[in-house]
């Protein structure tokens, strides 16, 4: 008999073996039914967004949490994990941050887990992690499908390793331009990341005056829509707070909310760094820029790439914006020219110029001949200095503190630069409304080599010699446009 009970243990333990080594070894086929039948934890998203700026303190704003999904009703059998934080720290160390407690809440549903973030928000204070970007990896353990024939079977661990953390909005403040304004007019809050909006929601706006403004609130990929739901514009100068609502992130929440600073325009061109749609206008002109010129001493250079370049006006301002991609070093700069139509001037109608951009135009060092530009502007983005200076008949100006620009600061994301040029400071100059202006764009690399363009819009108007550091200006093959 004793025999017999061993030898029924022995093919129990058999063929509980046989069963664990059968599922680890399931076909493909038979997996996938196990995990539609179960649910499988999952976080599709490359990026972790939080509710803020980089370099706002976030620490102690609730509702920061990671949407891990299930995709069936799924319930906790003690939860376990941890998160591990790697960033860089005030002196550029990496630094690693492993929280080994976790807590989190179902959603209303049952089929997502909303992992509680605030222990890495309360690092993003501002001065802990100075960019506002780290990577965090997560590990959870502990759950159990709650539904159907696999009720109460364990789910597998979920891991997720290398999720970037990021602010979720570009910026707090945003200019707005109300030229033609009306019901339809749209004010574009930029996310860094695809958001959507909460059905029905409205977002208030408040002045100095305690004015009040009601906005209806949509969403387009990347941007937040406010649509006025008032019918008057509000007054040139208007500044103003307006709180959002109900933005939302996928892989992220609860919904998040916002406060922004706007200011308001009669102008015809917010200077904010976003191509609205006065851009498009019939008024503006604008070309665009196919290749790139990209090179210098034989090298490749990778300080971005001219795509556009548009000019308008109002009756304040010249305004000029740069399209492409414009990453450069904290000693490369962007050129803008601007020369009035010489008409009369035989040397501006027959020749160009020849100079070294950096050298030559952004700091006047040296006389033009044949086509020099009467205005022309030099920003250094990454170390944020901007000059214009403006000839006349008896001297060169500096108006930089007259100009607007935008963005200001690192430009490495940049996709759309504006600058506006006050008309009532370049009017010694010839260029007032009436006038037709020549306008071009160079990029200027300064490297161990020494000066060169990397691109230059538009393209008809420059030629270079091999190593990019001598340029042939035309300003007659640059942008035309006429001043309203």
């Amino acid at each position: 008999m004793i025999k017999r009970i061993f030898a029924f243990a022995a093919a129990a333990s058999v063929f509980f073996t046989g069963c664990d080594s059968l599922q680890s070894s399931l076909s493909e086929e038979m997996q996938a039914k196990l995990d539609e039948e179960t649910g499988v934890p999952s976080y599709s998203e490359k990026a972790w967004y939080y509710n803020g700026v980089a370099g706002e303190d976030v620490s102690d704003i609730d509702g920061q949490t990671l949407l891990v999904t299930f995709g069936k009703k799924t319930a906790a059998n003690s939860v376990t994990g941890k998160i591990v934080l790697t960033y860089s720290d005030e002196t550029g160390t990496e630094v690693t941050k492993t929280f080994s407690s976790v807590s989190g809440y179902f959603t209303s549903d049952f089929t997502g887990y909303r992992l509680n973030m605030s222990p890495v928000t309360a690092l993003l204070n501002g001065e802990e992690i100075p960019s506002g970007t780290a990577k965090v990896s997560v590990s959870l353990g502990g759950f159990i499908c709650a539904e159907g024939n696999q009720n109460g079977r364990a789910l597998s661990a979920f891991e997720a390793k290398n999720i970037n953390v990021k602010p979720l909005f570009s910026k707090e403040s945003f200019s707005y331009s109300t030229a033609g304004f009306s019901s339809s007019s749209k004010f574009a809050v930029t996310c860094n990341a695809p958001v959507s909006v909460a059905e029905g929601v409205t977002a208030v706006g408040v002045d100095s005056s305690s004015n009040t403004y009601m906005f209806n609130v949509t969403a387009d990929e990347n941007t937040v829509y406010l649509s006025p739901d008032f019918a008057s514009a509000p007054a040139d100068g208007t500044e103003m707070t307006i709180t959002l609502s109900g933005i939302l992130a996928d892989g992220c929440g609860d919904n998040y909310s916002k406060k922004i600073s706007a200011s308001f325009s009669e102008n015809l061109i917010a200077v904010d760094g976003i191509k609205d749609d006065n851009w498009l206008s019939e008024n503006a002109v604008y070309v665009s820029d196919a290749s790139s010129d990209g090179s210098a001493f034989t090298w490749d250079a990778n300080s971005g790439d001219f795509t556009g370049l548009y000019v308008l006006n109002d009756d304040n301002y010249l305004y000029v914006a740069l399209e492409g991609s414009f990453a450069t070093t904290w000693s490369d700069g962007l050129a803008v020219m601007i020369s009035y139509d010489h008409s009369s001037d035989a040397a501006y109608s027959s020749g160009s110029s020849v100079f070294a951009l950096a050298d030559t135009v952004a700091y006047g060092r040296e006389t033009l001949m044949h086509g020099k530009p009467d205005i022309y502007l030099y920003h250094k983005p990454q170390s944020d200095e901007l000059g214009v200076w403006v000839e006349n008949s008896t001297s060169a100006d500096d108006i930089s503190s007259a100009v607007k620009y935008s963005p200001d600061g690192d430009t490495a994301s940049a996709e759309f630069i504006e600058y506006a040029i006050p008309l009532s400071s370049i009017s010694s100059s010839g260029i007032e409304k009436g006038k037709t202006v020549h306008v071009m764009a160079a990029s200027s690399l300064h490297w161990s080599d020494g000066v060169a363009a990397g691109d230059v819009v538009p393209d008809a108007c420059a030629g270079f010699n091999e190593n990019h550091n001598s340029v042939t200006i035309n300003f007659q093959n640059a942008l035309e446009y006429t001043l309203n």
